[in-house]
């Protein structure tokens, strides 16, 4: 099969959005990825959200075999019947159309990835903290994104999300660019994310004060029941 690109059905007719939604027993949405959050967190939330039953699979000892059969050798994957799509924000955005999270216009869809864009930007700053090739590195390089970065973006999000009536990124419904901001507020916060070697908890939990607009969506998605209920498994 080659790197997988045969494996990419292209067709005309394009697949019932209906067939999305299908019992547990038979979920055709099948998310591939590793057992972390990751580049995978938003597609699944987003599919929680939108109520898909979808397999969640998290590849182990098997991802050399999995890697075979990916367009780009890289996960996350999404498999829907004969499609396979590839790239994470590409997938987001993908699920967020089929289930009506992506904005109901033209202008709501560009704003909802407006916001997607700058996070996946920020996500890959954040991304070098892992990078770092000893603890001491990895110290310094969260230091210096924590300091210098995370406030910049943090005040060009607030000041967005104002211009939109303070509410959601694309006015007055939900879209998958708020479900975004949640999942890198949500990284930035817990315990067991990049930013925990900083073991300056007391100090995140505090960061948005400064950012009332952000804290208000942060806590109206972190209480949708379906995220209630995905993070209370």
């Amino acid at each position: 099969m080659g790197n997988g690109i045969n494996a990419l059905r292209l067709s005309s007719k394009k697949p019932p959005t209906e067939d999305f939604y299908l019992s547990r027993e038979h979920p055709k949405v099948k998310l591939i990825y590793f057992d972390v959050k990751g580049r995978a967190e938003l597609i699944r939330l987003i599919l929680v959200v939108g109520e898909v039953d979808f397999q969640d699979y998290r590849a182990r000892g098997d991802w050399s075999e999995i890697k075979q059969t990916t367009p780009f050798g890289q996960l996350p994957i999404l498999e829907y019947g004969d499609i396979k799509v590839a790239q994470s924000i590409a997938i987001a955005r993908y699920v967020a159309k089929k289930t009506g999270l992506a904005g109901d216009t033209d202008e709501e869809q560009a704003f909802a990835d407006m916001i997607v864009d700058h996070i996946s930007d920020q996500f890959t700053i954040v991304m070098r903290i892992f990078s770092a090739s000893t603890p001491e590195m990895r110290l310094d390089v969260a230091k210096e994104i924590y300091k210098k970065k995370i406030p910049t973006f943090l005040k060009y999000a607030e000041d967005f999300l104002m211009d939109m009536g303070g509410t959601h990124f694309t006015g007055n419904k939900l879209s998958y660019g708020d479900i975004a901001m949640f999942n890198f507020l949500n990284m930035l916060l817990e315990d067991s994310g990049p930013f925990a070697v900083l073991q300056n908890k007391v100090d995140r939990a505090t960061i948005l004060n400064s950012y009332p607009h952000l804290s208000d969506l942060f806590h109206s998605v972190k209480d949708h029941p379906k995220i209630r209920e995905y993070y209370g498994k």
